[in-house]
């Protein structure tokens, strides 16, 4: 267990032991688990998690990746005539969950986890259960070859506005070679968020993929350019002024067949209606949840 003071088993009886305390007593008794026990989620046998919060909420739900951060399906117990709330969540030992609490509709990280991490709408709290291993592909590693990133302003006719598009070049490239492309649909977050040029210098110098030239592109309008209104006029945009704006400037291969559209969640989305309405220009496609 994280705190090595109390076993789930035990916190179960602590609470149990408060119900049987009288009423004045149970907050004093709270107050002193709270500076007595300082680590959270506090976790036990390597799969159960104990979520605590410490307020005076009338409601406090636990959302996040365990329940596709819905509200109002996960909701923490408080003890009466005590700000104490909790939950007791069982998960795999190798398990990373983001997290927040939703207390009286406010969503806040877990004021006494001092573990975050920053996703699409903010920092979340990180749960890493014990036998959790971070994946190698996203460290910065020293020592091994690393490419070079840089940024650019695009100009499109097709949707009377501009994009910021940040170009991925791998180690030694050269101008006498060609390369496959990789285009990514929210490319500052896969940048930023998910440590993409980490990814692509370790998968390279560990020979698990051949270099190759990443096109990270950030939407201006990302619902109506993914999904909805825009979603033709965008697709044409990124098939054909995005492709021969990188293709005039940088040695590429031309075939369809190394050429990829990659995208998570609405990005995803417009990957695949690309692909599909232009499979002469992308042969290949990658959607993320």
């Amino acid at each position: 267990m994280a705190s090595g003071v109390l076993s789930a088993q035990d916190f179960l009886d602590f609470v149990g032991s408060l119900y049987s305390s009288a009423v004045p007593q149970r907050q004093a008794r709270v107050d002193s688990f709270f500076n007595v026990n300082t680590q959270y989620p506090m976790i036990e046998n390597d799969t159960t998690a104990i979520f605590l919060l410490k307020g005076a909420y009338g409601s406090v739900d636990l959302a996040g990746d365990m329940n596709g951060w819905q509200t109002g399906i996960d909701a923490l117990s408080n003890v009466s005539n005590t700000d104490m709330w909790f939950q007791l969540r069982n998960y795999p030992s190798n398990a990373r969950l983001d997290y927040k609490f939703v207390a009286d509709n406010a969503w806040i990280l877990d004021p006494r986890n001092p573990n975050t991490v920053t996703g699409g709408y903010g920092p979340n709290s990180e749960l890493a259960m014990p036998l959790y291993v971070q994946p190698w592909e996203i460290e910065d590693r020293p020592g091994i070859p690393k490419g070079n990133l840089s940024s650019h302003t695009i100009q499109s006719t097709i949707m009377g506005t501009s994009y910021q598009v940040q170009v991925y070049l791998p180690p030694a490239y050269d101008t006498n070679a060609t390369y496959p492309t990789a285009y990514f649909h929210d490319g500052q977050e896969y940048v930023s968020l998910a440590n993409a040029q980490h990814i692509l210098d370790n998968l390279i110098d560990s020979n698990l993929i051949s270099p190759l030239i990443g096109v990270f592109v950030q939407p201006n309008n990302r619902n109506d350019e993914y999904a909805f209104g825009l979603r033709a006029n965008y697709a044409n945009f990124f098939s054909s002024e995005l492709v021969q704006w990188v293709d005039s400037r940088y040695a590429t291969r031309t075939d369809s067949a190394t050429r990829a559209s990659i995208g998570a969640s609405f990005g995803g989305n417009i990957s695949g209606y690309i692909v599909a309405n232009h499979h002469d220009v992308f042969g290949m496609h990658g959607q993320h949840s």
